[in-house]
């Protein structure tokens, strides 16, 4: 039976190997960013999207949503990150 209305897949990782400079390109460029002092990678891809928020230059935290399209991937990876982040140290 399918599911209607189902979310995406959601995945929070912590990185001890690399810092957000570290993020590899999924197919639809890398975009930086920067607020309050921390920094942010967010790497939209076909079917999905990975934001990676800033702990120190070789740690990070990234929120990965799985989706049909990039752009709502994004927007829901986004509003994830803003329910992370005040949870991450910063480095």
């Amino acid at each position: 039976m399918a599911l209607l209305n189902a979310s995406p897949p959601l995945g929070v990782a912590i990185r001890e190997d690399g810092g957000v400079n570290d993020v590899n390109d999924l197919g639809e460029g890398l975009q930086p960013a920067e607020e309050g002092g921390r920094e942010y990678m967010r790497a939209p891809a076909p079917g999905g999207c990975t934001i990676a928020i800033g702990v120190t230059d070789k740690s990070r935290v990234d929120v990965v949503v799985s989706g049909p399209q990039t752009e709502p991937s994004c927007e829901l990876a986004n509003t994830f990150v803003e329910i992370v982040e005040p949870r991450v140290p910063q480095g």
